[in-house]
């Protein structure tokens, strides 16, 4: 049998399953023991639909038994019993696994440990009230919540298999990509390390080609739809280094901060109510936040065996193409706090990714030390933390840069001038046939000569044309 004629014929058999289990209705009232109050039982989708399949298929095999094995006293019956219920569970066996594999085609079942999910996505709104009738909705939605999705103009889910659909994907693929594993032998993440500008090493989580193209999705059709501080200008469509440093020229104080471990600060936990908050269904924020998240993991070794264990709580990680979008949408409220103590105060305010950065034209220093002091608490009370090795006063004496452009006096943003200096001198030893530095590479030069054009796009044009022109026995 060909696989999609497997997958229909699943398809057909839970449709079946979930014709004969009918629509949620409360069982009788039970008495909860040793109390007066009465409790109505709730039966999972799942359940009803396969116990009303087996009952079919079954036929006069399907045996309820009356009583229990251990009120039976003649020796005779309960031998009859124990082969009948024998007989029973030998013909279940093959049915439930038929039954699960059809509810697994369609359904997610599991996520993993430590993973809430229930297939019945809106069990919230099913479950009785006092009176007996159905809620109606989730109490933890937000309010009005198609409403506040059709504003944002995003698409909403009301299935997982909707939002599987919207992702190109069948529901066993999104599964595959969501699952979360304490250990596993294979992760949807490949990790390589960038040199940073203080010494040492950071490490980079970037996603797998088929995940990439899903978050890109996630980015593009929900993320940046979503509204954002006017101070945030990182990641964010029309804004970018330069016109978070041009936001900084000519100013008499610089102040520059950096927030510590910035993405591993949004945990699963906070990423999911960033979708919670925009509008989604309990379920469909699983899914998305899965999507978006990975627990921070060591490679271990073990009987010839390599595992990616994970050390932490699930976050998002620094390589993904929707975790800074993601970051400022959860940076609105940081982002309204700080820009409002920059006015209170005759500054001005921008932040790009993690790093901070206040600027005045006319401020007395005698003041700078108390907005410090108000900024860190700020940050600490949004949940942050700020890094005190990279907090730096740039007054107009010194050279003051903003997201490494240098911003003295009215001008444009420029890049620094050993930046270019850098460039020439590379690009005339690799004429000259002496190679490359240690640490240089073709991707670093062209990396560098993209920065120079965003501030100077002819400077910048002509550092990349001579070094694509470059023979490509002396790149490599």
């Amino acid at each position: 049998m060909s696989t999609d004629n497997n997958s229909n014929a699943k398809s057909e058999m839970w449709s079946e399953a979930k014709e004969l289990g009918g629509e949620y209705s409360p069982r009788n009232k039970r008495r909860v023991k040793g109390t007066t109050r009465k409790k109505r039982q709730y039966k999972s989708p799942y359940k009803r639909a396969r116990d009303a399949y087996i009952e079919k298929n079954l036929g006069h095999r399907y045996i309820r038994y009356s009583r229990r094995l251990t009120d039976i006293k003649e020796a005779k019956v309960k031998s009859e019993y124990i082969a009948k219920t024998r007989e029973k569970a030998a013909a279940v066996a093959p049915i439930k696994t038929d039954i699960w594999n059809a509810y697994k085609s369609e359904n997610i079942s599991f996520l993993g440990r430590g993973i809430h999910w229930n297939d019945d996505i809106h069990w919230r709104s099913n479950i009785p009230n006092s009176s007996g009738a159905n809620a109606g909705s989730d109490f933890y939605d937000v309010y009005k919540r198609e409403e506040r999705i059709e504003k944002n103009g995003i698409p909403d889910f009301n299935t997982p298999n909707e939002l599987a659909t919207a992702l190109d994907l069948d529901i066993s693929k999104l599964r595959w990509l969501t699952y979360h594993r304490e250990a596993a032998t294979y992760i949807h993440y490949h990790s390589f390390d960038i040199p940073k500008k203080s010494g040492g090493v950071r490490e980079i989580w970037a996603p797998n080609k088929l995940l990439k193209e899903k978050q890109r999705w996630v980015l593009d059709n929900i993320i940046h739809k979503i509204p954002v501080h006017g101070a945030a200008h990182g990641f964010v469509p029309g804004c970018s280094i330069f016109s978070n440093a041009k936001m900084h020229i000519n100013s008499k104080y610089i102040i520059s901060m950096d927030i510590k471990n910035f993405f591993p600060t949004f945990t699963f936990k906070r990423v999911k109510g960033i979708f919670r908050q925009i509008g989604y269904l309990d379920g469909i924020a699983t899914l998305l936040t899965l999507l978006c998240t990975e627990a921070p993991r060591e490679v271990v070794e073990y009987d010839g065996t390599k595992y990616f264990v994970a050390v932490g709580d699930r976050c998002l990680p620094q390589g993904s193409p929707a975790s800074p979008g993601l970051t400022n949408i959860a940076c609105m409220r940081l982002d309204r706090r700080l820009d409002g103590l920059a006015s209170k105060f005759g500054w001005r305010y921008t932040r790009y990714a993690d790093d901070i950065t206040f600027s005045s034209t006319d401020a007395s220093p005698s003041g700078i030390e108390a907005l410090k002091n108000f900024i860190i608490s700020i940050v600490e009370d949004e949940g942050f933390e700020i890094h005190d090795g990279k907090t730096t006063v740039m007054g107009r004496a010194t050279r003051q840069k903003v997201t490494g452009l240098v911003v003295n006096n009215d001008g444009d943003p420029r890049t620094p001038t050993e930046v270019r200096r850098m460039l020439r001198a590379a690009i005339h030893n690799l004429k000259s046939g002496k190679g490359f530095k240690e640490g240089e590479s073709l991707a670093t030069l062209i990396g560098f000569a993209a920065f120079v054009y965003s501030t100077n796009k002819e400077q910048g044009e002509k550092f990349m044309n001579e070094l694509l022109e470059l023979p490509e026995d002396i790149v490599k």
